[in-house]
């Protein structure tokens, strides 16, 4: 179970025990206020948005409750029903989202020092690829070469400009023990700027700034989705590889 899932399951517990308490009437009101405090901590993993309107729906119903505790009212009771209704969106959003855990949105953005998950998010566009791999970057590493590692793919293609010896090294790694078709080109004249990944010659990914630093600054990855321009692209990269 990932941590989505653990928040998930934390916010539908919460859920069901406020409904709980609520069925016992005033007695449980403190209860559930307690209960309602435990789930801000939880809803600034979903969405900050969500967690602050929570929290001002929450405060509401506090104030409400403690202006007459014994008497728990129609007032108190739409206010006890906002909050409830904000948890249901924070679960349905979760639960949204891990349906399409697996789907890439067309365009992403890292905040700086994301880089685990811009790293998690190309291993994913990599595994998906089925025929062929065009990864561009001048200054790709060695980190790059290691994701490729488990690509089930025909042809893999790197373009850079200069590479390391340990980038190297790597790539002959992944020919003799993994059995990968992959090869690198050096860039002799940049007639294209950025970084591109391009999936099976059909999907393209633009990457607008460097993975290669421990401190990455934020970033976006796009998905290529204008025919005409995808097509531009494609062209510039078959025609860097042919003159690399």
């Amino acid at each position: 179970m990932n941590n989505k899932e653990k928040i998930l399951e934390e916010l539908q517990n919460l859920k069901e025990e406020i409904n709980e308490l609520y069925k016992g009437g005033k007695k449980n009101g403190e209860e559930i206020i307690s209960n309602f405090n435990k789930v801000p901590s939880l809803l600034k993993f979903v969405d900050h948005h969500l967690e602050n309107r929570f929290s001002i729906a929450l405060e509401r119903f506090e104030t409400l409750y403690r202006l007459n505790p014994k008497c728990f009212g129609d007032t108190v009771y739409m206010s006890l029903k906002s909050c409830i209704s904000l948890i249901d969106k924070a679960i349905e959003y979760l639960k949204t989202e891990e349906r399409f855990s697996n789907i890439m949105p067309s365009q992403k953005y890292y905040v700086k020092n994301q880089k685990l998950e811009l790293l998690n998010d190309l291993d994913q566009i990599f595994k998906d690829a089925e025929r062929s791999v065009l990864y561009y970057d001048l200054y790709m590493d060695h980190v790059l070469v290691a994701m490729l590692e488990d690509v089930n793919v025909e042809e893999i293609k790197l373009l850079l400009k200069k590479p390391s010896l340990k980038f190297k090294t790597y790539v002959d790694t992944l020919k003799k023990e993994k059995g990968l078709d992959i090869n690198y080109k050096e860039i002799k004249n940049k007639i294209v700027h950025g970084r591109y990944c391009l999936v099976d010659s059909s999907v393209l990914w633009q990457i607008d700034g460097s993975i290669n630093n421990k401190t990455m600054s934020g970033l976006t990855l796009t998905k290529i989705i204008d025919k005409i321009t995808k097509q531009k692209i494609i062209k510039d990269l078959g025609e860097v590889w042919q003159k690399a």
